[in-house]
């Protein structure tokens, strides 16, 4: 006999799919930089409560979606990293508010069906804004 959770496991996971992909759609408007360049790759999870290190390579993010507070500047190649003991390969890339001058958020895509997590940066990375 099947459970009613087992039932309701794929409505539920339907809902959270349209629910949170519902307000990021590709670049519409005009983001402040055309990219953002990492000079030196870097890292994030040393200091989070999170079990999952990750490293973001240096290189070109470039925008390509949006949301109402701000622009996702993908990574040149996925993410890699680490979750709980087991490797992994992301992507991700870098959060830009659109009321701040500079980057200080992360963002990472833990599946294809999944909607973007926004987390701060453990640090700043040596980057270019460029316009």
């Amino acid at each position: 006999m099947i459970s009613i959770l087992a039932k309701l496991t794929p409505l539920i996971l339907l809902s959270q799919l349209i629910v949170g992909c519902a307000n990021i759609v590709p670049i519409t408007s005009s983001p402040p930089y055309s990219k953002i360049d990492i000079e030196s790759s870097f890292s994030f999870g040393e200091s989070n409560i999170f079990l999952i290190d990750l490293n973001f390579p240096k290189g070109t993010y470039l925008p390509i979606y949006e949301d109402e507070d701000g622009y996702y500047y993908e990574a040149p190649h996925k993410l890699t990293g680490n979750d709980g003991g087991i490797a992994i390969l992301i992507d991700g890339g870098i959060y830009l508010d659109k009321d701040k001058n500079e980057p200080d958020k992360i963002y990472i895509i833990r599946s294809s069906f999944g909607s973007p997590t926004i987390l701060s940066m453990d640090e700043k990375p040596s980057l270019k804004l460029v316009k």
